[in-house]
């Protein structure tokens, strides 16, 4: 993914709040879980940081898409709960970030939202629908 070299090399951090959970002992559901938010968090970051017609996003989209719907292919939905700086899914929190500026848990706490659900079924247009909406926040 052409975009993602770019930005290491600009010293651009989209991980920003993303937790590694390395050296914990976790279940293969955990670590496929925190995959997902990993892109989900990066994809929003990039759409905030990059114009809407560089190539880049529709990368990320793609990436995000795909790790979405293989998740769900296997455990059939993907609800993490939104706290007031972090998400968290099955009570590991996969996502932290207490700076208001840039946290994206805050953004969506602070307007109400408390847990995001993906099911089954989901469509590419809905899932980019709710990017679009996130990233106009």
């Amino acid at each position: 993914m052409p975009g993602v070299i770019e930005e290491k090399q600009k010293g651009i951090d989209l991980s920003e709040g993303v937790l590694s959970l390395e050296g914990e002992e976790l279940d293969e559901v955990i670590l496929q879980a925190r995959d997902v938010m990993n892109i989900f968090v990066k994809t929003i970051k990039a759409y905030r940081l990059y114009p809407r017609e560089n190539p880049a996003l529709d990368d990320f989209r793609r990436l995000f898409s795909h790790k979405l719907q293989s998740f769900l292919d296997t455990y059939h939905s993907f609800a993490f709960q939104i706290g007031e700086y972090n998400f968290s899914f099955s009570g590991k929190i996969l996502y932290d970030n207490k700076d208001l500026k840039t946290s994206l848990a805050f953004r969506l706490y602070k307007d109400g939202l408390r847990e995001l659900r993906f099911m089954e079924g989901v469509e590419e247009a809905e899932i980019w629908g709710l990017i679009d909406i996130i990233t106009r926040m």
